[in-house]
């Protein structure tokens, strides 16, 4: 075990406290959140490099996701991305002057205008080429994690 193992040390401590509990649940998300925080680094250093973040990363993979023509409304893309509409609104016009995103106005049901924001060819590319390089992280995270049987 890792000497700096504190989700170990925190069920050795409710052991203590709390004989028979079962702690094993806790230790999962507790090791789930460590593996979380150290990959975050890690990926956020890639996005860095290319003048993204986390938050870019998933407006623009959330329309290449979409399918042709890459093209959703705000309403859209902050549902699915979870997010406020305000936290979305910095975020594509970040992208936008960037030249990753377009916005538009379309016609959405009922004949009515909308705003609508589509991933750019290059954006598509850029997205592309960061997309390779996290997951080729993740998975080295992952064969770390399966390469001997872990004790949670």
């Amino acid at each position: 075990m890792v000497s700096d193992d504190r989700v170990g040390l925190r069920r050795r401590q409710w052991a203590v406290e709390m004989p028979g509990l079962d702690t094993s649940g806790m230790a999962i998300l507790g090791r789930a959140r460590v593996i979380t925080l150290s990959a975050r680094q890690a990926i956020e250093k890639v996005f860095d490099r290319h003048g993204l973040d986390t938050g870019d990363f998933d407006v623009l993979s959330t329309l290449l996701r979409s399918g042709p023509p890459y093209r959703l409304r705000p309403t859209e893309l902050f549902r699915w991305l979870m997010i406020t509409s305000g936290g979305l609104t910095a975020r594509l016009a970040r992208l936008e002057k960037r030249g990753l995103v377009e916005a538009e106005w379309g016609v959405w049901e009922k004949n009515r205008r909308a705003r609508y924001y589509t991933l750019t060819r290059s954006g598509r590319t850029h997205l592309k080429e960061e997309t390779e390089r996290v997951l080729r992280y993740g998975d080295m995270v992952r064969s770390i994690l399966t390469s001997r049987p872990q004790n949670v």
